[in-house]
């Protein structure tokens, strides 16, 4: 799995090189930014990482998935808790009610499929 996360980093990394000199102008990013771009780069990818292979050995592969709906909304409580004066807009809170009826939906075909009581 590892591997394959690799080649998806290189390969973006390879076509915004070829890319980015042609759609832009370059600019040096500045050194405040650093920061802000490693916390990024550290909660996409290795925290994220790091959880789902720790759920994989602990729940079956269907049973992660179904957790992959619920990111984006701990994404949302996430901000709203470090940042509170973050508002919550119209679209934020379809999406939320969209990403639980999708969860409780897979959930209930699942005990559909295998005869099991919600």
């Amino acid at each position: 799995m590892q591997i394959n996360i690799f080649a998806y980093v290189l390969i973006g990394f390879i076509v915004s090189a070829v890319l980015l000199p042609i759609t832009s102008s370059f600019v040096l990013i500045d050194v405040s930014l650093i920061g802000i771009i490693s916390w990024l780069g550290l909660t996409d990818y290795i925290i994220s990482v790091f959880i789902w292979i720790r759920i994989l050995k602990i729940r079956t592969s269907s049973k992660a998935a179904g957790l992959s709906l619920l990111t984006p909304f701990s994404t949302l409580l996430f901000v709203k808790l470090v940042f509170p004066e973050t508002q919550m807009g119209i679209y934020q809170a379809i999406g939320l009610i969209l990403i639980l009826a999708g969860a409780a939906l897979q959930n209930e075909r699942k005990n559909k499929s295998t005869g099991e009581k919600s």
